[in-house]
């Protein structure tokens, strides 16, 4: 099913060292050792995934409902705050740690 999965690959060999389909197409950012995911075009789901090679862990999620139309942007991370824009709207999140 590659394609429509979320997976990890090994730089030094080229093996996959695990995949799911629990995430699907996304625009993914890192930031402090975590994985940021943002499911579009049609689902707008948010999810954290630990980055690890061994195994895949969500360890949170939550859907951008508020706007029109397609999810088709980047989340973009910046001074702690996520920022995720949907047509005309713009969301920040605090993602700082305590």
């Amino acid at each position: 099913m590659l394609g429509r999965e979320f997976l990890c690959l090994n730089f030094e060999t080229g093996g996959i060292a695990w995949r799911t389909g629990e995430v699907t197409q996304s625009a993914v950012v890192f930031a402090d050792g975590m994985l940021y995911a943002y499911e579009g075009p049609k689902k707008g789901i948010v999810s954290l995934i630990k980055a690890t090679p061994g195994g895949f862990e969500r360890t949170g999620r939550f859907t951008v409902e508020e706007g029109e139309g397609k999810h088709w942007t980047h989340p973009t991370i910046a001074d702690g705050r996520m920022y995720i824009r949907r047509t005309n709207h713009l969301f920040a999140y605090d993602i700082a740690a305590s």
